[in-house]
């Protein structure tokens, strides 16, 4: 899977990279569109 986070936490440009078959990679899709945004990482107190 290759994705990209946004600066707002969202995800965004799915794609499947190596896809195993039997539906694993529009399953693997389907859940990352359905996952909340994520938290920003922090640092020493800083958000990286």
């Amino acid at each position: 899977m290759s994705f990209i986070i946004e600066k707002d936490a969202s995800i965004s440009e799915i794609k499947v990279l190596r896809d195993s078959g039997y539906g694993t990679g529009e399953e693997a899709i389907r859940v990352l569109k359905l996952s909340p945004n994520w938290k920003p990482d922090e640092q020493d107190g800083k958000k990286s």
